[in-house]
């Protein structure tokens, strides 16, 4: 009969429904982990700052920062302004 059918598909479906619903949480632990590698701040948690100089931009090479520039370096905690003196 019709409901004996359905009464053996049962268990299938909610093995099936199981199988998705943990195969998505696996999907979010991952992109959850994605989104840690990728926040801007990781860097700043472990121990490393990013210096800018007055326009906003990220310096990446002491050229970028010659005597006189002020910078602004972020840190974990807050951020710092400084004025350079010079550079080697």
């Amino acid at each position: 009969t019709m409901s004996e059918k359905l009464a053996m598909l049962a268990p299938r479906l909610q093995q099936a429904a199981f199988q998705i619903l943990q195969a998505r949480e696996r999907e979010l632990v991952n992109l959850k982990n994605l989104l840690r590698t990728l926040n801007p701040d990781a860097p700043l948690q472990r121990g490393y700052s990013i210096t800018y100089d007055a326009s906003g931009q990220l310096l990446r090479s002491i050229n970028e920062a010659p005597a006189g520039a002020i910078l602004t370096t972020r840190l974990m905690d807050g951020q710092i302004t400084s004025k350079v003196v010079g550079n080697e």
